[in-house]
Order: structure tokens, then sequence, then C-alpha cells
């Protein structure tokens, strides 16, 4: 690689997300030194958002990133999290860990729930074989579950079935916020597109942000730029000219560039792509990034002065009779899944909640969702507790630097977008001058840390490749 090229060659990176920073660290690791992030807010980490809540300052939660999908070596994010150090006595998800009550107060038997989780995942399971059969790309994963979860309940006694189709309710709850939106909208045709590497969820102990901020020790520049929010990227593109020009907060500043790695998230994408880029990016990537699915999932902690619950012993699954996929201002709280404990932050319970109630939620006073959240408790121990005495939650659909969580496969798409939206725009001389990053360019992985950390690495390999050669 020639070294002097690779030196004064200047890299402008946008967004210190996972994807940002892991292209930076692998550009950086490599030679590269003419490096800057621009970073839209005033804090790294983009949709790995680690705050201090709870009892003391060393209590943490996640408003956004929770979990490394897979504990696994093939798991870029899981690797580095243990070379780090960063995992020691990491825990393991279990979605049905905790108890499950019904609206009505009453404490579902252990092992139906048991029985009832085991063929929702038998069904879960089939989702991913329509890509093979190449079903209708219209059909949604909700009508499908609907239909299967009817047949497999006619499997319990009679006297079972009103418990287990709650039980259901409440597991198609968790698997809307696992895919990131209402159901309705994710395709059943593609969601074998996505692939996990195993089941095994690890949460880390001491906040996700640490993992990103370990990569940023590495680069001995003070190479991340905050509050620059990026509003216009000029490139050349039937010219031998490589230079690019960034301009932020509205042209108040401006850099130049030879390339420039885009990590912005899928929905900041669908709202400035159309003015972001000038001139414009070719129709076939606009319009795989409107066709894509960018869902919205949200959180609520609560801290109790006094936990009502024991240690190990605190979750609370919220089972649902009827039918809920319909949802209003007035009904929103009935697209929780749980409130679960959270790691070494004994004294608080996160709700998870998905889709157009997480939009609605947004919308919601502080006190109004904590008092809704208080009395539901109360309504399903059939018990008066202690009070939440504060609440954080995130808002990740108004946050103008993310509009919504992260990216799926829509009914409308038709599985290629995460490529198209991925690759580089290129100059009159076939260089690489404006390339793409982010978990939405993850053609497998994507909503995942681990795919933005990839795709990063990805992009950051481009411009190593073209320099070698």
């Amino acid at each position: 690689m020639n070294r002097v090229l690779k030196e004064k060659s200047e890299i402008i990176i946008i967004g210190a997300g996972a994807a940002g920073i892991s292209a930076a660290h692998h550009l950086y690791s490599n030679g590269f030194r003419n490096l800057r992030i621009l970073e839209a807010s005033d804090r790294i980490g983009g949709r790995i958002n680690t705050i201090t809540f709870g009892h003391d300052d060393n209590s943490m939660v996640e408003l956004g990133a929770n979990y490394i999908h897979g504990a696994d070596e093939k798991n870029s994010m899981f690797k580095l999290a243990e070379s780090r150090g960063m995992l020691d006595s990491f825990v393991l998800y279990d979605r049905i860990e905790g108890l499950f009550y019904s609206e009505d107060g009453r404490l579902l038997d252990k092992e139906l729930v048991k029985q009832a989780n085991k063929l929702f995942e038998v069904a879960n399971c089939e989702l991913d074989t329509f890509y093979e059969k190449e079903a209708k790309r219209e059909l949604n994963c909700l009508d499908y579950m609907n239909t299967r979860l009817k047949e497999l309940l006619n499997t319990f006694a009679k006297t079972e079935r009103e418990d287990v189709e709650s039980i259901f309710n409440c597991l198609l709850n968790h698997l809307s916020f696992t895919c990131g939106d209402d159901l309705s909208k994710c395709s059943l045709y593609l969601m074998g597109v996505f692939k996990d590497i195993e089941e095994r969820n690890v949460k880390l102990p001491f906040g996700y942000i640490g993992v990103l901020r370990s990569l940023l020790k590495d680069i001995h520049e003070n190479i991340v730029h905050l509050n620059k929010e990026v509003t216009t990227i000029q490139w050349q593109k039937d010219s031998s000219d490589k230079t690019v020009t960034v301009l932020c907060n509205n042209g108040k500043k401006r850099y130049t560039a030879d390339h420039v790695i885009v990590t912005l998230p899928l929905g900041v994408l669908k709202d400035k792509h159309s003015t972001l880029f000038s001139p414009t990016i070719p129709e076939r990537k606009a319009n795989a990034i409107m066709t894509m699915g960018f869902g919205i999932v949200n959180k609520i902690f609560l801290y109790f002065d006094q936990p009502f619950w024991k240690s190990g012993k605190g979750g609370i699954k919220l089972v649902w009779s009827g039918d809920n996929s319909f949802v209003t201002k007035e009904t929103w709280f009935k697209h929780l899944f749980a409130f679960d404990e959270v790691l070494n932050n004994p004294n608080v319970l996160c709700a998870w909640i998905y889709g157009d109630a997480a939009k609605i939620l947004e919308s919601v006073p502080d006190e109004d969702v904590l008092d809704t959240c208080y009395k539901l408790i109360c309504q399903r121990l059939n018990n008066n507790i202690s009070r939440p005495i504060k609440l954080a939650r995130s808002s990740w659909f108004n946050f103008p630097y993310t509009r919504g969580s992260y990216s799926y496969l829509h009914t409308e798409s038709n599985g290629d977008e995460p490529d198209i939206i991925g690759e580089p725009l290129q100059n009159g001389c076939d260089v690489p001058v404006i390339l793409f990053a982010g978990e939405a360019t993850h053609h497998k992985w994507f909503s995942t840390t681990h795919g933005a950390r990839d795709s990063g690495i990805r992009e950051a390999q481009r411009l190593i490749n073209y320099y070698r050669n």
C-alpha cells in the first residue's frame, strides 16, 4: 500500500455509532491518520446509549441496544467485548424468565407457559422457511402467526385455551419488538433473509457504550467532532475530481475530504436523502431506502425506592386477551411485553414497547406513563405496591438523528435493499468517494450492532483495498 497516499488521504466518517467508530478504528489500525468523525448529537454511540439511572452514579440502563445477539466468535461485537474483558460474568437473556400474570391478576401456571412457549417457537421457526418457498411477498408475519397459533391452540384442553391464547399474545409482543415493528408490516416471504448466529443474547454487565469507548482509546487522536449535523454532501459524479465537500449546521462549517463514509440511520436517510446529497443519489438507491422498513422500539425504566420483588424473580410478563393489533392513545400499554429486572441495577424494572404504540408513547407525558405502568403492575400482582419514584425512557422516533430504532424487511421490500443501500457512489474515474455503512446495509445481520460493526469494517476495508491496488 502506498504509505504517502494513505497518510495524505482525508476521510470523513458521518456518525459516531458502532459502524462509524468501527470504520475509523479499522482505518487507523491500517495506517490511515487523516480521519474525522462528524457526529450530529452531543455524545458518541448512536443507537447505543448507556445512561446513569438508578440508586447511584454506578447504576446504568440501556436506552438503546441492549444485547449482543449471539455469544459466538462469528459475532464481531461479542468477540470485541470478550477481547476487551467486558463480558466478565455476562448474563444470557431468557424471554420467558419471570412470572406470567393475567389481566385479572392471576398467576399463570408455569408448566402451561412452557408448553405454550414451546409451540409458539415452532410457529416462529416456520417464519424462516418461506424465503425458499417463494411465498407471495405481500404476505405479512402477523397474518401467518395468527392463523398458525389458532391451529396450535387446538392441541390444548378447552379449559386451558383462554390462558394459552393470552400467553401467545404476550409472546407476539416479544416477537414484534425483536423484529422492530408491528408484525403486520414485516414481510413473511423475507423473514429468512436475516440469519441468527445463535439463540443466546448476551447482557453486558458494565454498559454497552464501554465497547465503543475502548475502540476510541486505540486511536491516539481526537477525531470525533460532536454537534456537527451534516446537512449537505457535495460530490463530483461525472468528474475525475474526487474531492467531497461536507457542509455542517446549514453551511456554518465546511469540510473537504477524498472519501466520506456515511453511517446515518435508515430513518435519517429516509427523511433527508433527497436534500442531503448533491447531486442526488441514484433512483435505485433512493427506492431501496424508502422500501426497507425502519421500526421503532422504546423502553420505559421505573425506579423503586423499595423493590417489591425478590432479586432474580422480578420479571412480570403481561398476557393480554383478545385482538390487540389496533392501537390508540388510550391502549398503547397493551403492546408492552413485560416489566423485567435490569442487570446490576436492583431497584429498576424495564418495559419494552414497539411499533405504532411506541410512536404514540412518545407523545404521552412522563407522569401519565409512570401512572399507567404503576396501575398495570398493581393490577397484575393484585396488590398495591409502592409507587415508582422516577422514570427514564427512550424516544427514538422523535429524536431527529435516528427517526427510529432499527431496520427490517417490509412487505414492500424485495430483499435486496441492504446491499443496494450499501453500494458506494463513484466518480467519473470509478473512485469510491461516498461509501455507506450501518446496520441497514448488512445483507443478513441488519438491525444488529454486530451488523453495524461489520458494515463499518467492510467499508473501511473497501478503501484499504482501493489504496492497495
